[in-house]
């Protein structure tokens, strides 16, 4: 007899990792669907942005619905919502219903990354939870790795539709194993009533701590950056650089292979290291990493590696200020953890749904606005931790006082 609940990671990493796919192996084929559809590049990049403002709005709902009605058939629904856009992807004829249908798939896919968390700790240990997350981490980061440079051969060998077609298998395979073999692992007697009125005032209540608000902007803010060059890559290295479709991926990959080795030096190191001098170092990493950006889109404007090479710190950062601003902010939440974790959630997707429409704003023939726009993030990502860090010291104060 199979257990379930041993299956339970296994399944939080197949969740995770498809929707994660759903954007990352379409990347490539960007340029040629603008062709295909006799549409423009910012309405194509758009595509991505409306899947992220679709995970905005269902980090928000997904999490109270589950403690009230039961993790199982919140997910289910989530993934049959993800089935059914992706259905629909595979025929879409026009820009409007590649919109369209990119946004249901947000709202279905971030089913996944809502539920994950509370998933894990319904049946593990704090301690059993630490370990399962860092073990599924590798396993989540090698799906955008691998994503693109799939990606890039169907795109050349099949048309850029099948990539929505092997989407929606993936999809499918999911949907089917979750409705066989995946448990409830919140029960009835420990759901709470959904109520509208004190959910608002657990938000109201992290919110309005300063500390935890420039926290989650600290934690968030990266997002914007990452998404609007990931959004910008695809056209500036294979529409003007030159790059074949089923190469491009290998530059993706190169970078997400640093950001898992810098992921295990940073768990090797992260127990003996203050949390303020964690972030530290990673908000200097974002700054030398969009600084070389800028010197790649001035000086290097033509190739790939050095654009590849020069914006890396900026990615490795992350693997420094990920774990540890997040950690930062829930120990200002209280008694309101649940809505805290939703605000972070939702925070971080906002902010990429941001940076990938800021993505379509901007001019795509060189990286030079998009690192400027780097720049610019970072710069008030240093101003907000600078700024928790004074609200940490006032609340301090007050209560030694």
């Amino acid at each position: 007899m199979i257990d379930r609940v041993r299956l339970i990671p296994y399944f939080i990493i197949l969740a995770i990792s498809v929707p994660l796919m759903s954007t990352d192996l379409y990347l490539p084929a960007m340029p040629i669907m603008v062709g295909d559809f006799g549409t423009t590049d910012d309405l194509v990049q758009n595509s991505i942005s409306t899947y992220y403002l679709g995970l905005v709005i269902s980090a928000i709902l997904y999490g109270p619905l589950s403690d009230a009605y039961g993790r199982r058939p919140i997910l289910l629904t989530g993934f049959g919502l993800f089935l059914l856009s992706s259905i629909f992807l595979m025929f879409a004829s026009n820009i409007d219903q590649l919109l369209l249908f990119r946004g249901l798939q947000g709202l279905g896919g971030g089913v996944s990354a809502a539920l994950s968390p509370a998933i894990i700790r319904d049946r593990f240990s704090e301690r059993e939870s630490g370990k399962i997350i860092a073990q599924m981490s590798i396993f989540i980061l090698l799906t955008p790795a691998a994503a693109p440079i799939l990606g890039g051969y169907l795109t050349t060998h099949f048309g850029w539709r099948s990539c929505f077609v092997f989407i929606m298998a993936s999809v499918l395979i999911s949907f089917l194993l979750f409705f066989k073999f995946f448990p409830e692992t919140h029960p009835e007697e420990h759901r709470t009533k959904f109520r509208l009125r004190p959910l608002l005032r657990a938000y109201k209540q992290v919110l309005s701590n300063r500390s935890f608000f420039f926290y989650v902007l600290v934690h968030a803010l990266p997002s914007a950056g990452i998404f609007c060059y990931i959004t910008t890559l695809p056209f500036v290295f294979i529409k003007y650089m030159g790059v074949p479709t089923e190469v491009f991926g290998y530059y993706v990959f190169g970078q997400i292979l640093m950001i898992s080795f810098t992921s295990f030096l940073v768990q090797r190191i992260i127990a003996s290291k203050s949390s303020n001098m964690m972030m530290s170092w990673g908000l200097g990493l974002y700054l030398i990493g969009s600084l070389g950006c800028l010197t790649a889109a001035t000086l290097f404007f033509n190739s790939p590696v050095a654009a590849t090479l020069l914006a890396l710190p900026y990615f490795m950062a992350n693997a420094f200020i990920f774990p540890t601003s997040m950690a930062k902010a829930m120990s200002f939440a209280g008694n309101a953890r649940g809505a805290a974790a939703s605000c972070i959630a939702t925070a971080r997707q906002f902010f990429a749904f941001l940076g990938s429409f800021i993505a379509a704003i901007l001019p795509d023939a060189s990286l030079l606005p998009t690192s400027i726009f780097l720049v610019i993030v970072t710069m008030i990502g240093i101003a907000s931790f600078y700024l928790a860090q004074r609200w940490e010291k006032v609340l301090a104060h007050g209560t030694a006082s």
